[in-house]
């Protein structure tokens, strides 16, 4: 069962005013995620980098700078 259809099932037990209250905040908390995940991912930018030893990386910035050239 997906997450939309749990919040469905649960929020007509609900009266409607309330209803009305969970779809609006899920509403907000949607378009707060969707611009987070936006904002994340515009603002990062790494290069990617092979290495023998994934998650150990120990380079200097003049390092970075050589294989950015």
């Amino acid at each position: 069962m997906s997450v939309a259809e749990q919040i469905f099932e649960k929020a007509q037990a609900l009266p409607e005013p309330a209803q009305k209250t969970i779809l609006d905040l899920v509403d907000k908390l949607a378009k707060e995620s969707a611009s987070f995940t936006k904002s994340v991912s515009a603002r990062v930018q790494l290069p990617l980098i092979d290495s023998k030893e994934p998650g150990i990386l120990a380079l200097t910035n003049a390092d970075i700078e050589e294989l950015l050239a």
